[in-house]
């Protein structure tokens, strides 16, 4: 224990790394000396940047007093599209105003500045955890203006959450939108429906063979990145306080992408796996003992299959469509499927076993 224990660390922390393995490591933290005290934020094994292809194998992580092992994405630069600048119509593919029935379109919006590393923009919400609070439609255009306003381009159907690339010479862009009728809000910091941002991201990271054991607030927390890669871990006896999670994917919520879960096994009298936002989540071939999986109604496009649930099952509520296929429920387990009022979608539900 140290002064860090009560303002957060991060033991071993991989920032903008490519190709950096920690493997072979038994890694515990001071949970056991200071009786349940100590910040979420004190982590053995973090995650940031812009790093590719990094991550741990063949580790234990254990007696953890916080988050543990992480991953996140790193903001650069937010500029919000403004709450005021939003009138009825839309905007055609030579960049000239027209009217469209349930379309929306955007004011200028100064992005010069907006950008990671390889020149990637955003069209989300930063507020808070993110979501749809202002700007309900998921899908959008997207186009970009030069120095005095003239049309450069268009991009057709892009989707919140998702990165697209600043073309050469762009300065200003407008976004077009389609809901039932306008905003009626804007959040209080930016007066903004929606914000242009940028993220440093890991791509492709990994935890291979690990274990996660006896750590009080979680095993890990996946709360960015695109392809992060879980893959044969054992995680037992993880998350007695909040958020109370083996694995967590909550902040950052649609930032987190194309996450794959597979081969693990999940044990002992700590938290669940809680999934209260992540898109294109894949849980595949994991072994769930007397722990849930909450797959939670912020998240999309998710497919959970070939998984064995003991005493405790599968609740999932998402907000886009998902899969459940061929999972194996026993020994009390139960597969909880809802539907969101008034989202129009479907859980495809095929060759489960419940016994």
């Amino acid at each position: 224990p140290s002064a860090m224990t009560a303002t957060g660390y991060a033991m071993f922390d991989i920032v903008d790394c490519e190709y950096s393995m920690l493997t072979n490591a038994i890694v515990y933290g001071e949970r056991d000396l200071i009786e349940g005290t100590g910040v979420e934020g004190c982590e053995s094994f973090r995650i940031q940047g812009n790093s590719y292809r990094s991550g741990a194998e063949n580790c234990t992580f254990s007696k953890s007093p916080g988050f543990n092992t992480y991953t996140k994405n790193t903001s650069r630069k937010v500029v919000g599209v403004k709450y005021s600048g939003v009138v009825a119509g839309g905007i055609d593919d030579n960049g000239v105003e027209i009217e469209q029935a349930y379309a929306y379109r955007s004011d200028y919006t100064n992005v010069k500045s907006v950008g990671n590393a390889h020149n990637q923009v955003w069209l989300g919400n930063v507020q808070g955890f993110g979501g749809y609070l202002y700007l309900r439609a998921r899908v959008f255009d997207l186009h970009w203006y030069d120095t005095n306003k003239a049309h450069i381009g268009v991009e057709h159907n892009c989707i919140q959450y998702y990165a697209y690339t600043k073309p050469d010479g762009a300065v200003y862009a407008r976004i077009v939108f389609w809901q039932a009728a306008a905003p009626t809000s804007g959040d209080p910091d930016y007066s903004a429906v929606a914000h242009l941002h940028s993220y440093d991201k890991p791509e492709r990271c990994f935890f291979r063979n690990c274990r996660f054991e006896d750590n009080y607030s979680t095993g890990m927390v996946a709360n960015g990145g695109e392809g992060l890669l879980i893959d044969n871990c054992v995680f037992h006896n993880n998350g007695y306080r909040d958020p109370h999670a083996a694995i967590d994917w909550e902040d950052g919520r649609q930032h987190a992408k194309g996450h794959i879960l597979r081969n693990c096994k999940f044990s002992g009298n700590g938290g669940d796996v809680t999934v209260i936002g992540a898109d294109g989540l894949v849980v595949h071939n994991n072994i769930f003992d007397s722990i849930k999986l909450d797959i939670r109604d912020e998240v999309q496009n998710s497919r959970v299959w070939l998984n064995q649930f003991r005493k405790d099952g599968l609740k999932i509520v998402p907000k886009t469509d998902a899969v459940v296929s061929q999972n194996l429920f026993w020994d009390g387990a139960v597969c909880d499927i809802r539907t969101q009022d008034g989202v129009g979608f479907a859980v495809r539900e095929t060759e489960n076993i419940i016994e």
